[in-house]
């Protein structure tokens, strides 16, 4: 079972190492789910923006305008997976694809996804609850990062507040 290796990588991995773990499971998953793609996409959901943050492909190459886009991020801000058949996302001749939504505090920030140029008619139910599982554990790396890096920042701030402050600081 891949779910205990993907989970114990994503919550292993140190902040400064997170887009390398992401990167390195993406063949992973799609091995797994018997896809010739993978993608973690950050979506902006107010202004309908997606960026593939990170992308494992079998030679295929993305769709730059994909039609499908609105309704894949409505499917995703409800927090239910969009899978569909013969569809342009995320490349043109994609037979199936299933995408997950990323979540952090409710709010999507992204999705997990895996495509493959051949139907999986066994891409539902558990499939899936697997695909959610693993998509959860990315959001709460990402979000863990955004914490620390958060974090940083604020250090920064105050170290810089107190090297340039004209009196003492106790």
């Amino acid at each position: 079972m891949i779910l205990p290796t993907i989970t114990r990588a994503l919550n292993d991995a140190p902040s400064n190492e997170i887009d390398a773990t992401i990167d390195f499971l993406l063949p992973i998953i799609a091995d797994a789910m018997g896809a010739e793609w993978a993608h973690v996409a950050a979506v902006r959901p107010t202004i309908g923006s997606v960026l593939l943050t990170h992308r494992w492909s079998n030679a295929i190459e993305v769709d730059r305008n994909p039609s499908i886009l609105p309704s894949w991020i409505e499917r995703l801000e409800s927090g239910a997976p969009h899978r569909a058949q013969d569809s342009r996302w995320p490349f043109p001749g994609a037979a199936m694809t299933v995408d997950v939504p990323l979540l952090m505090g409710g709010s999507l920030v992204g999705a997990l996804g895996v495509a493959s140029t051949a139907a999986h008619p066994e891409w539902d139910g558990a499939a899936i609850a697997v695909l959610e599982i693993i998509g959860d554990c990315i959001a709460a790396t990402l979000g863990r990062r955004e914490e620390s890096d958060a974090r940083s920042q604020m250090e920064r701030q105050l170290e810089e507040i107190i090297r340039h402050s004209p009196d003492p600081l106790i």
